[in-house]
């Protein structure tokens, strides 16, 4: 029998520790791009972790809360377009930072139309464009996308169908605007396709709807999964990132499902809810603060070892919280 669609959503705190979590995981994963030595092999394994699992973790969550935002029976499509908006907007900001402190160039009127037209993505901000096309699908497939996770097996089966999406033929896309769709082979562009990650988006909405919690399979199956991508990635066994092949969209749906899992055991402690929520919460802030401090912190003596790279992460999100902690609400949203 169906379940219905919830209207309210029930307290849980997982997703925001989770999100929390994938916060330093994202932070410390750019650190070491930066500023380690990434000769070493733990160094090497660190980042490795932190790219497999980050953003499918946060695509997940997108996924887990998009289904309780915008999916109940009243429609929301004013939020979903506010939401949509300020992806994009982000993705400028943080593309403009990207070109200007890591690229090192003028600015120049051609470079910023190729930015405003997606016609060159810059480094570390084009995925925030995949969690707009993502959002926007789901607005736009909003009623079979209701009528499917109330069917959590034929939802799992459309996810099996999406992994398939991996062997899209990537070399036949030409125009950089559509890899943020579909993908493409590089040097053209490095986007994080949204059809092929949508397999992990609605796998988050799904585990929202029946109201699923990390138990021993996910602790199971997320384990063995990302196990699995490590071992290949140590051996060097033939797998891809850009574009993406099965073997990381599996990797990164076990990622996710092992974050989750984790992030439900810490959310029975109110220390690690008090101490992970706020930073879950505001993760676009600390996205585009923390690449404004990366970019442009003065180089270090030395190459950074993993621990060094793990308090400097440390420090990193500390400014960041103490910014926050001091700014004060506009008027508007005390009342």
């Amino acid at each position: 029998m169906a379940q219905p669609i919830a209207t309210a959503r029930p307290r849980n705190h997982s997703i925001d520790v989770m999100k929390g979590l994938l916060v330093w995981g994202m932070i410390l994963a750019h650190v070491i791009k930066f500023s380690a030595d990434r000769q070493w092999k733990q160094v090497q394994l660190g980042e490795f972790i932190g790219d497999a699992s980050s953003f499918a973790g946060f695509v997940f969550c997108f996924g887990y809360a998009a289904r309780f935002a915008y999916l109940n029976d009243q429609p929301r499509y004013r939020q979903m377009i506010s939401t949509i908006i300020k992806l994009v907007v982000a993705y400028y900001v943080s593309g403009l930072m990207s070109m200007l402190l890591i690229e090192n160039q003028p600015l120049t009127w051609p470079r910023l139309v190729d930015l405003i037209t997606f016609q060159k993505l810059p480094m570390y901000c084009e995925f925030l464009i995949s969690f707009a096309i993502l959002l926007s699908v789901a607005m736009l497939a909003r009623t079979p996308l209701r009528w499917l996770l109330q069917r959590p097996w034929l939802m799992l089966g459309l996810i099996g169908l999406l992994v398939g999406t991996t062997f899209f033929p990537y070399a036949k896309v030409t125009s950089v605007p559509l890899s943020l769709l579909v993908g493409t082979n590089p040097p053209l562009a490095y986007p994080f396709p949204a059809l092929q990650y949508s397999p992990i988006f609605f796998l988050g909405m799904l585990f929202a709807q029946q109201q699923w919690r990390g138990s021993w399979p996910t602790w199971l199956l997320g384990g063995l999964g990302f196990a699995w991508l490590v071992w290949r990635s140590l051996e060097q066994q033939p797998f891809t990132r850009f574009p993406p092949s099965w073997h990381w969209i599996v990797g990164g749906l076990a990622a996710a499902l092992l974050w989750f899992s984790l992030a439900s055991l810490l959310a029975r402690s109110s220390w690690f809810v008090r101490f992970l929520q706020p930073i879950g919460a505001n993760t676009l802030v600390y996205l585009l603060l923390s690449n404004l401090i990366i970019f442009k912190s003065i180089p270090f003596a030395e190459p950074l070892g993993l621990v060094y790279s793990i308090a400097y992460t440390a420090i990193i999100i500390g400014v960041i919280w103490f910014v926050l902690s001091i700014s004060r609400p506009t008027p508007s949203a005390q009342r």
